[in-house]
């Protein structure tokens, strides 16, 4: 497999070619989505700090290939919610900032990006599809 770049992507679509990363398997959508509910619990169950470092790693790594599947896509296949789903993931990489609710605060944030980008996969056929769910914390 060819490991997606962005100038490759940018050569790509010059070419009027898209780079389309193989859709998540329907287990790793799965824990994905189960992640995101985790990491989006109220504020009453939180979890410990060990736990809010295992989910910020999963969710982080769940952003990077969402972001890098989404980014392999037309800028014209991107919706304003994608758009502004992977300025937030470019910000969120940069880690959480101080204090004592910071890491809690940084991983609910990224998982409400990987929310995002696993949800519009849905409708653009890019990813195996996920419930939304009326009322969460988004």
């Amino acid at each position: 497999m060819i490991d997606e770049t962005p100038e490759l992507s940018h050569c790509l679509y010059t070419l009027g070619l898209v780079y389309a990363p193989p859709p998540l398997d329907e287990s790793a959508h799965a824990k994905a989505a189960l992640d995101c509910d985790r990491s989006l619990a109220p504020h009453q169950q939180m979890p410990p700090p060990e736990e809010i470092a295992d989910l910020a790693a999963r969710i982080a790594d769940h952003c990077a290939g969402l972001a890098k599947a989404w980014e392999g896509r037309s800028p014209e296949a991107r919706t304003p919610r994608i758009a502004t789903a992977l300025r937030d993931w470019q910000c969120l990489r940069t880690g959480p900032g101080e204090g004592p609710f910071a890491a809690w605060l940084h991983l609910r944030a990224m998982a409400r990006t990987c929310r995002t980008l696993l949800g519009q996969g849905q409708s653009q056929a890019l990813l195996v599809s996920l419930p939304e769910e009326d009322g969460r914390d988004r």
